[in-house]
């Protein structure tokens, strides 16, 4: 059976600004899964968006804005192990920070 790595980025994100998180694949094989984590409060006011590499992987454009949610996100993205991912959290609430979480599940070879 193939081993599954996750790869966590966690990060509270002031009122109205934004952060670009990066890590890297630790195992050359496939990403299988992201799970995103909004929190209650986010009123899709906070959005996330998920890069391998240069390419966008979720959502395939533009950003993913939800509330009082963790959804699975199910994908085949080849990878090599050390390619970058990004994770960009902006929060455009005016008032509120937000802490938002994304796992990506990455099945090794």
């Amino acid at each position: 059976m193939a081993r599954t790595e996750h790869v966590p980025f966690q990060q509270a994100v002031p009122a109205l600004q934004g952060y670009t998180l990066q890590d890297v694949v630790p195992v050359t094989g496939k990403i299988t899964q992201i799970t995103v984590h909004f929190p209650n409060g986010c009123n899709a006011l906070v959005n996330v968006a998920v890069f391998w590499k240069n390419t966008q992987i979720l959502p395939i454009a533009g950003f993913l804005a939800l509330n009082d949610t963790t959804p699975q996100f199910f994908v085949n993205t080849p990878v090599q192990k050390n390619d970058p991912l990004i994770v960009q959290i902006n929060n455009g609430d005016a008032a509120n920070a937000h802490t938002v979480s994304v796992v990506i599940s990455v099945e090794e070879a």
